[in-house]
């Protein structure tokens, strides 16, 4: 028993002399580095900048609409989005895209909802689509799509320190944190696990700024709609699951 034991203790002596190391760090001591170009890149860049050009970037009709069922029929199980509010969400904004409102200047599409929605065509199985059909873009290409959204939205709340739960450029917070577990899982899936950790670190913080870890029964809150009770609730643990 004593010599097994001196083995096992050699054994562990040897891996922590540091001979095989195993910890890599990020230089931060120079004030020069390697020029990010010269670095391969995970998805081109650049991608869009602004809500406009990102509604550009959506597949319409039938094709959207082949995406979204089969990432319902398939994938939802793993997310938890409500379907139903999913698709009358979608509708709307077809509607808007197609047909705008006479008071269209006063309304843009949320980039928020806008990161969801380009998630979801992240992980939508593509069965029933026409190989040959160019309009649709790659799962990749989606995922920047929807990082960019959620840029936008970020950069909302920055540009308005003084945010309150009510202030506009809070809404639709909840569909980003619906969204942050779908492009989690993306990035893990491609061994990108410390971004994915840091994503959704980020937007649980912008979770709780909203009150998102808070009950929505709560009697302090204003009457709240049931959609938008779910709506909060699946987005929270959805996060906290990720996270942990």
């Amino acid at each position: 028993m004593s010599g097994h034991h001196d083995a096992d203790l050699s054994v562990h002596f040897q891996i922590s002399r540091g001979e095989n190391r195993r910890f890599t760090y990020a230089q931060s001591a120079d004030s020069i580095s390697v020029n990010p170009e010269l670095v391969r890149q995970v998805s081109p860049p650049p991608y869009p900048t602004a809500v406009q050009q990102l509604l550009q970037r959506l597949p319409t009709g039938n094709l959207a609409e082949k995406l979204i069922t089969e990432f319902f029929i398939d994938v939802n199980w793993r997310f938890g989005i409500p379907e139903t509010w999913f698709r009358d969400a979608w509708a709307q904004t077809e509607k808007e895209i197609l047909r705008p409102s006479v008071s269209s200047s006063a309304i843009q599409i949320n980039s928020n909802w806008l990161s969801l929605l380009f998630a979801i065509f992240v992980f939508a199985p593509r069965r029933s689509v026409d190989a040959n059909d160019l309009v649709l873009e790659s799962p990749d290409r989606y995922f920047w799509y929807s990082l960019a959204a959620l840029r936008i939205a970020e950069n909302n709340f920055i540009q308005r320190p003084s945010l309150s739960g009510t202030d506009p450029a809070a809404e639709g917070t909840v569909l980003g944190c619906l969204a942050v577990p779908l492009l989690a899982n993306h990035l893990a899936d491609r061994g990108r696990v410390s971004e994915a950790w840091k994503l959704v670190g980020l937007w649980i913080r912008m979770g709780e700024s909203i009150g998102l870890h808070r009950d929505c029964d709560l009697r302090d809150w204003e009457p709240m709609s049931d959609s938008e009770k779910i709506l909060r609730r699946r987005a929270w643990w959805g996060m906290i699951v990720w996270d942990k």
